[in-house]
């Protein structure tokens, strides 16, 4: 009974030790994406806590190097994670956003961009590029692909 009760507290110990930590998500605000994308990204990364920065089209406004905004957003990323000790950095855009309506090529030209533009925030957790449907369900995550093309996508004005 000693032996069955040590093996189920270690295996415990094991499973609440993987899901430790902080993620950093910048994602559009729409509420349809929330759920699948936080699950998604705590099994991915094994994070018990999520904090988020919510913008409608977070991805096309950090594409564009004009905005204001920008330095509100890098200067809050960088707070977050380094107050939070975050793990990873998830910048996430989703198809059929109403405050970046573009296509998926359109989306991926702007996670790239918007990547470039959280990785010059000073953290030092990895970012991630992904690429979700309309209900958060993960497509591709973009960060590991080498091969995409940006320059003839037309940005969001």
């Amino acid at each position: 009974m000693r032996y069955c009760f040590l093996v189920i507290w270690v295996w415990l110990q094991v499973w609440i030790s993987r899901y430790k930590g902080c993620a950093l998500c910048l994602r559009c605000s729409d509420r349809k994406i929330r759920k699948h994308a936080e699950l998604e990204i705590q099994y991915q990364y094994g994070v018990a806590e999520i904090d988020l920065i919510a913008l409608p089209g977070i991805d096309g406004i950090l594409a564009r190097s004009d905005l204001p905004a920008i330095t509100l957003i890098q200067n809050s990323a960088t707070m977050l994670a380094d107050k939070h000790s975050v793990k990873v950095i998830v910048m996430l855009a989703h198809l059929g956003c109403l405050g970046n309506p573009t296509d998926e090529e359109g989306h991926i030209a702007c996670l790239h961009l918007s990547g470039k533009a959280i990785q010059a925030c000073e953290s030092y957790a990895p970012t991630v590029l992904w690429l979700v449907d309309a209900d958060g369900k993960l497509i591709r995550e973009i960060s590991r692909e080498t091969t995409v093309t940006i320059e003839h996508v037309q940005l969001p004005t």
